[in-house]
């Protein structure tokens, strides 16, 4: 015992070193399965045959010429809006099913909205738990227009929901911010269909897109994202272990002269 604390107290440095060391580990792999956790969250709507779509135009993309589109077939469609948030860090999210879809968003409170409110253009909303203070006689304002709240999302290991705000795309005559958008259908090949926006949208104007796979593997995209803080961790470990080696040498070196 006596030897233990001798040794501590000579390496404390190392022994301090080899715990923060753990700590640093712990919290990227907390960071991975969160990073993942959020990637399922985001995705829970859409299947593993989903296409993401990046329009190269001049011209804004209507919401309404793809639900146009794309109206005799089961589908879901979701993407960023452009709209201007009251808050810089809010993300607005638009979704569109026409179908009655058997997947949703966590919810604390409510429910999803229903296929009636979608074919109406109701604007109706889907708040994040940390918006709640913005819900007036159950009505948030988004752009002055009023949205009527029929659910609050929450997820309590995931932030990614909390500070994001769900709408009706079919609410207003959005234009789609950045010219991505991303498309499942559920009755048809997404592959062929995306062709066929292609050639109507070219009927209207010239229209060039970039067809690419939204994320389907999220833990393999939350490793690749963390993966420079894992490589520093493996290092710093490798360094670390060396280093233990050699105090461990020069001790057991030590401690036989002091016998012999």
């Amino acid at each position: 015992m006596e030897k233990l604390k001798r040794v501590v107290k000579k390496y404390w440095i190392l022994f301090i070193t080899l715990i923060l060391i753990n700590i640093f580990f712990i919290s990227v792999i907390i960071n991975i399965l969160n990073f993942e956790q959020d990637i399922k969250i985001k995705n829970s709507l859409i299947s593993k045959d989903a296409k993401s779509i990046l329009f190269q135009t001049q011209d804004d993309i209507k919401i309404s010429d793809l639900i146009n589109i794309l109206k005799n077939r089961k589908i879901i469609l979701e993407g960023n809006l452009m709209m201007d948030n009251y808050e810089s860090e809010t993300n607005i999210i638009g979704i569109y099913y026409n179908f009655n879809i058997d997947k949703k968003y966590p919810l604390k409170e409510g429910r999803m909205f229903t296929l009636e409110e979608m074919e109406k253009n109701e604007k109706v909303a889907l708040v994040g738990y940390n918006l709640k203070d913005k819900i007036q006689n159950n009505v948030i304002k988004i752009q002055n227009q009023a949205y009527k709240v029929v659910g609050i999302l929450d997820n309590k290991s995931s932030g990614v929901l909390k500070d994001s705000i769900y709408i009706n795309m079919n609410s207003q005559d959005f234009n789609i911010n950045r010219k991505s958008i991303t498309i499942d259908i559920v009755d048809g090949n997404v592959t062929y269909y995306t062709r066929q926006i292609y050639e109507q949208l070219n009927d209207i104007n010239k229209v060039k897109m970039e067809i690419s796979e939204p994320i389907i593997n999220p833990i393999d995209e939350a490793i690749s994202s963390n993966r420079i803080y894992l490589i520093l961790g493996v290092l710093a470990c490798i360094s670390l272990i060396f280093t233990i080696i050699n105090i461990s040498s020069y001790f057991i070196e030590k401690e036989k002269v002091l016998i012999g």
